[in-house]
């Protein structure tokens, strides 16, 4: 799963069969590099058998791969990992190279 934090809002779908879900659910979002903790208390935009629609801005996070477990009354529904994007990132100048001659197949 990707959340871009240039987004205003990101849609994530989570796998929640064979649990029925009510009310808000629980993500919680551990960094890898760091082991850093955060967790959001989401709405459920549409809720089914097979998967729950979470619309929500991540703009807080720095960017990195997470573990995520999603949580409804304290159960653990799913869990994985989830890449966060949107960086900009810089791009390494060219430099210049020295023409050379090939002559037989070699570079003189």
């Amino acid at each position: 799963m990707i959340i871009d934090i240039k987004e205003d809002v990101n849609r994530l779908f989570f796998n929640v069969a064979p649990y029925s879900i009510e009310g808000k659910v629980t993500l919680k979002l551990i960094k890898e590099s760091s082991n850093k903790e955060i967790e959001f208390d989401l709405t459920p935009e549409i809720i089914t058998d097979r998967f729950i629609k979470v619309l929500h801005s991540f703009n807080e996070l720095e960017v990195g791969k997470y573990k995520y477990e999603l949580f409804n009354n304290e159960v653990k529904i799913d869990s994985g990992f989830i890449t966060v994007v949107g960086e900009s990132k810089k791009v390494a100048k060219e430099r210049a190279t020295e023409v050379r001659k090939v002559i037989d197949g070699r570079k003189k």
